[in-house]
């Protein structure tokens, strides 16, 4: 059991929110002294991509479900997809990389970092999604291209991005992130919640009772 499962999918879900609907942009220019009139995106009936399969990716698609987001997630590997497969509980569309791309207005990382998702998003990736489209990882920094990532923003093929992950933590002063406008950004925060550290710290008590018993019960058989 991973116990930040629920405190990821829902900085992952702030971040698709918060990005959408240009948040930090508007409470910036506020603070300037600023009015501003900033088109947002609504998100009901939009489509998020889904990018792995895991417990995290699963509990994002059912409570972006719930504001009325429509789902199609790509599964890594082939153990995820049959688990998808089966899961009757929910209704999800599986489809290819490509596709997803594709057809996404949304697309949120929830995969691990190994040599088949080393920069799985690059120049390449980025030049199939929506000009409009959001991208959120909350995953591991290095399943996405940063320098590519970068061009994209700024040559608008892509509409914004949110970040909790970086190749270089804490990120320097000088780094080129922090000059991106249509990029939200947060500290590698997304599982530091006090619901999560206390499930945390109530499984690692249990497992040293439970292995503290077995190996009192080996001691005396």
């Amino acid at each position: 059991k991973n116990s930040s499962t629920i405190s990821v999918a829902e900085h992952a879900l702030a971040m698709l929110l918060t990005t959408a609907k240009k948040i930090p942009q508007m409470d910036t220019r506020m603070r300037g002294g600023e009015w501003p009139s900033s088109q947002q995106i609504q998100l009901k009936g939009k489509t998020l991509g889904i990018i792995g399969s895991g417990r995290v990716g699963i509990r994002l698609a059912k409570i972006a479900s719930g504001i009325g987001m429509k789902i199609i997630i790509y599964p890594i590997n082939d153990q995820t997809r049959e688990n998808l497969v089966s899961d009757k509980s929910f209704k999800w569309k599986i489809v290819s990389l490509n596709e997803l791309l594709e057809e996404s207005d949304a697309v949120s990382l929830h995969t691990r970092y190994n040599n088949q998702t080393n920069k799985l998003l690059s120049s390449n990736e980025f030049s199939k999604m929506k000009p409009n489209s959001i991208l959120i990882n909350t995953a591991r920094s290095k399943i996405i291209d940063t320098n590519a990532l970068i061009e994209a923003l700024v040559n608008q093929t892509i509409g914004a991005a949110a970040l909790d992950v970086f190749d270089d933590e804490p990120l320097g002063k000088n780094n080129k992130l922090l000059q991106i406008d249509n990029l939200v950004l947060t500290p590698h925060v997304a599982s530091n919640t006090i619901e999560a550290t206390n499930e945390s710290i109530n499984l690692l008590v249990s497992n040293i009772i439970s292995f503290h018993n077995n190996n009192l019960n080996d001691y005396f058989v």
